[in-house]
């Protein structure tokens, strides 16, 4: 019986402390607002978790960071985008040596319920306290995002532009239409009154969720730019049936793994922004096509290896690679003999 007692007891005790360990595990997700009552002084915890002499891991950590956090948004946001809610958030993670999180501090930037406040925490709770990172390094990493749809109020404008569905659908004179701007909308699909304006230069549809978009740019004959940014597009997502006139397109943050066939049929492009995609599958023929492209986009795009192909983009004059994991780059850039500016900070090139 003694035996049986003094076995329960050790059993008791094990669970009490398995208990402890995992309550001490717990990383602490606290808004910025309460750490000075809270006694958390950020300066101090900045230098206790930072190695020093490590910089050349920190691009690597600040990758795992990207993909993890990118994850957690597009999962999270579409609880918000369907309560047609969202906000802007910053925050910094503090991450120790077995690669788990110990603070997640945050600060919520535009207006929102206490509710959906309550329901962020605890989603934010259940992400720190899941994120794995496999370098096992102290470190801080800091960002700044949007979660959700965050629904603009839009005032009636005058002129050539015009900024909700509504006025696209009302005007009386959609031959003067120039610029017509649907960002940050909460569309799900992309509205036929674009096509009601022949005379329609620019066209925005970023920050919405449209996940499938088809657009005959013949009937927009006279379309220079096309924001498609942010609205979680990805690898056959994207129809464009050409125009002659398109020369700016922006696909950021979306989720495409290499260039669009259809944008290869845009032969007249300048200007291509990919940057916030994982264009982890370009290859040489990526580039096909794109002879007259000026401007190319590729920040953040979790890049290992720049293929060759780039060389036959003679008029180059801008390439943006910067947060990157690019080692080198390919020796055929030398042939690009118009190239101005080249941002390849916050890679691993040696």
């Amino acid at each position: 019986k003694k035996l049986i007692n003094t076995m329960k007891a050790l059993l008791i005790a094990a669970l009490f402390c398995f208990l402890n360990v995992s309550a001490f595990a717990q990383a602490r997700v606290i808004p910025f607002s309460d750490t000075t009552k809270l006694g958390i002084e950020l300066a101090k915890l900045k230098k206790q978790y930072r190695e020093p002499g490590r910089k050349d891991w920190e691009k690597n950590i600040e990758q795992q960071h990207f993909y993890q956090w990118k994850h957690f948004k597009e999962k999270v946001g579409r609880y918000f985008v369907r309560n047609k809610a969202g906000f802007e958030v910053s925050y910094q993670t503090y991450v120790n040596k077995d690669g788990k999180i110990d603070y997640l501090l945050y600060q919520i930037k535009s207006p929102i319920s206490d509710s959906l406040h309550a329901i962020f925490k605890e989603k934010l709770q259940q992400y720190a306290d899941s994120y794995t990172d496999s370098l096992k390094m102290a470190s801080v990493l800091s960002g700044y995002d949007r979660v959700g749809i965050i629904l603009k109020e839009r005032k009636p404008t005058k002129g050539h532009t015009l900024v909700t569905v509504e006025e696209a659908q009302a005007t009386t004179q959609p031959d003067t239409v120039k610029i017509l701007n649907l960002s940050g909308l909460g569309l799900e699909e992309v509205p036929a009154e674009i096509y009601r304006f022949a005379n329609l230069e620019e066209l925005f549809l970023g920050g919405n969720e449209i996940k499938t978009i088809n657009i005959d740019l013949k009937r927009l004959p006279k379309l220079q730019m096309l924001y498609l940014g942010n609205n979680g597009l990805t690898d056959g997502s994207l129809s464009l049936i050409p125009n002659k006139t398109l020369q700016i397109l922006n696909l950021q943050d979306n989720a495409f793994t290499d260039i669009p066939a259809v944008v290869r049929a845009n032969k007249n492009l300048k200007s291509l922004w990919l940057g916030g995609n994982p264009l982890t599958n370009m290859r040489n023929g990526s580039f096909k096509k794109l002879r007259k492209l000026e401007d190319i986009n590729f920040y953040k795009c979790g890049l290992k290896k720049l293929p060759k192909g780039i060389a036959k983009l003679r008029k180059l004059e801008i390439i943006d690679l910067y947060y990157n994991n690019l080692t080198e780059l390919p020796k055929s850039m030398g042939r690009l003999k118009k190239l101005q500016q080249l941002a390849v900070s916050f890679n691993e090139l040696k």
